[in-house]
């Protein structure tokens, strides 16, 4: 789903270049190690990982060859209650060796943006500050109906969690999705969106313009509200 991973593209470098960020945390400036992306499926991982971190397809098994599942607290400023994370990455010998073998060195927020882009299965027991869910659903549900599944993804984020779906008719008639939708609705944070398909070619498949000025309008809309607790955004 092309266009539902160029929208969370928009999602993603609007939490970052706009205040949004920085008003989530207190204490320090929001980091790639802060955000994960979660999906159902492998193959959508990829592209995502693609689409926001510029890397190609060659070059994903070595990005996420690092490890940055652990965290490492750094103290900051002498302030032994203040506790910053480095981002530095951790390897196992035979994967250094493999890493460095074939890429001389290896940029580490890039990595750190890999790493944190992955399967719902893959990232169980772990937490982010922001998640992004991307449910990468077009007619049926399938594993994103999975009870297990919508309560693990949702249950990761620790201050701001963003859905992107097709609440429409893809995850419409789900009982789970239904319903958060309908808190969404209550919090005032759905946004209605709309993906316009430009062109339908046998060999390339269906192209889509994803109308990106007219999401940062409504997400900037959005955040301009004032924030309730809990507050989901879903699309």
């Amino acid at each position: 789903n092309k266009a539902e991973a160029d929208i969370v593209k928009v999602i993603y470098d609007f939490i970052f270049g706009t205040a949004l960020g920085d008003a989530l945390l207190k204490d320090r400036h929001l980091t790639s190690n802060d955000v994960c992306i979660l999906t159902p499926y492998n193959r959508h991982k990829d592209r995502l990982r693609m689409n926001i971190c510029n890397v190609s397809e060659d070059s994903l098994d070595t990005y996420a060859g690092q490890t940055f599942s652990k965290q490492t607290p750094v103290k900051s400023g002498g302030d032994t209650k203040s506790n910053r994370y480095s981002s530095t990455p951790s390897f196992s010998p035979k994967k250094s060796q493999a890493l460095f073998g074939t890429q001389d060195e290896i940029d580490v927020d890039t990595a750190a943006m890999v790493e944190n882009i992955d399967t719902v299965d893959k990232f169980q027991g772990s937490e982010r500050k922001v998640v992004i869910i991307s449910t990468c659903v077009h007619d049926k549900p399938r594993r994103a109906a999975d009870p297990h599944f919508i309560n693990v993804a949702c249950s990761r984020s620790q201050h701001l969690l963003i859905i992107v779906g097709n609440f429409t008719s893809g995850l419409a008639g789900n009982s789970d999705w239904e319903y958060i939708k309908s808190q969404a609705l209550v919090n005032g944070s759905y946004i209605d969106h709309e993906v316009t398909v430009k062109n339908i070619d046998a060999s390339d498949g269906v192209s889509y313009d994803i109308n990106e000025d007219s999401i940062k309008e409504k997400l900037e809309e959005l955040v301009g509200r004032p924030m309730k607790k809990g507050r989901k955004i879903d699309f």
